[in-house]
């Protein structure tokens, strides 16, 4: 046993995006704008429910639940 272990230094832990913030990352405009304002805009605001932007992903060849846009919304997500 060495005590040597306690020495090295900890790893540092980078933030991967959620799915959403990998299709953010990966749109240009005016793509990126658009679906920005779809998440910007809640349903209650006039906008769509987090299933309503989920279904637009899926049919825009995106793989991401409902679930993961709400998180991104309430920034609950790993985004930063």
């Amino acid at each position: 046993m060495s005590l040597d272990v306690l020495l090295e230094p900890i790893p540092v832990k980078t933030k991967t995006p959620c799915k959403v913030g990998r299709v953010l990352a990966s749109l240009d405009d005016p793509y990126k704008t658009a679906l920005l304002t779809l998440l910007d805009t809640r349903f209650v605001d006039g906008g769509l429910a987090d299933d309503a932007v989920a279904e637009r992903l899926e049919r825009a060849g995106f793989d991401v639940g409902a679930t993961t846009v709400r998180s991104h919304r309430k920034g609950t997500c790993s985004c930063e």
